[in-house]
């Protein structure tokens, strides 16, 4: 079915889709804004597009809009653009969702605590993500975690893979298993004994932070900042006091 804002300008062939807006645009309103006219203030040439072709491609939603599958029977957006990352190896953006069980070269923001990756075992279900948001228990790698009292790696219940090559800003953070991983902030628990961590290490930048590293491994580790702990490493370098 096809929607003509003009009925003048009616296309010679019609598209084979099943609802298709044309010559015109599109409002998704409520009783209030229903009145009110989406016009084009952009020329066409922008998107290369004739001249002529000046009227017609703008959805407006006077609220919210959702994208993505949903875990529940009901579609309740939380956010102005409710885009849900819950797929592997599709980007996308998720916002304000509990659990992500999948996401690939995604940012996924939250202000509520939640999982983050599968914490069965499979630990590479969320990776080359941006994480931001507080309390969230991480269980992937090769991602940037910013926020505060996110927990990662063995303690978020994958196994010994997980973890690694991360990107770690705030505090508070209880990070386990990091190999590879820069950490900065202050008051963060780092610990990387009793796994597979051999000829790898870490660097971390802040204050307060307790890092404990795995002896006889040659882990490499430099740390550097005030009022840090360093249990247990070879070939380490601590700068500060």
């Amino acid at each position: 079915m096809t929607i003509i804002g003009n009925t003048n300008l009616r296309p010679a062939v019609l598209p084979p889709n099943a609802l298709t807006v044309t010559r015109g645009n599109l409002s998704v309103v409520g009783s209030t804004n229903y009145p009110r006219q989406v016009l084009n203030s952009l020329s066409p040439e922008k998107f290369d597009l004739s001249v002529e072709d000046n009227n017609g491609g703008i959805i407006w939603a006077e609220r919210q809009i959702a994208i993505g599958k949903k875990a529940s029977l009901v579609i309740e957006p939380t956010s102005l653009l409710d885009i849900t990352g819950q797929i592997k190896n599709i980007p996308a953006v998720s916002v304000n969702s509990n659990t992500i069980n999948s996401a690939t070269n995604s940012i996924l923001i939250s202000n509520n605590s939640g999982n983050v990756g599968n914490t069965t075992g499979i630990y590479n279900d969320v990776s080359n993500c941006l994480i931001i948001g507080n309390n969230d228990i991480f269980s992937g790698d090769k991602s940037i975690i910013i926020g505060e009292s996110n927990v990662t790696g063995l303690n978020g219940g994958c196994d010994i893979n997980c973890a690694k090559q991360v990107l770690v800003i705030g505090e508070t953070n209880n990070l386990k298993n990091e190999v590879n991983t820069l950490v900065v902030g202050k008051t963060n628990l780092i610990d990387s004994s009793g796994n597979n961590t051999d000829d790898n290490g870490n660097l971390i930048f802040g204050d307060n932070n307790i890092y404990k590293s795995k002896t006889d491994t040659g882990e490499n580790n430099f740390i550097l900042g005030s009022q840090n702990y360093l249990i247990d490493s070879e070939y380490s370098i601590i700068s500060g006091n």
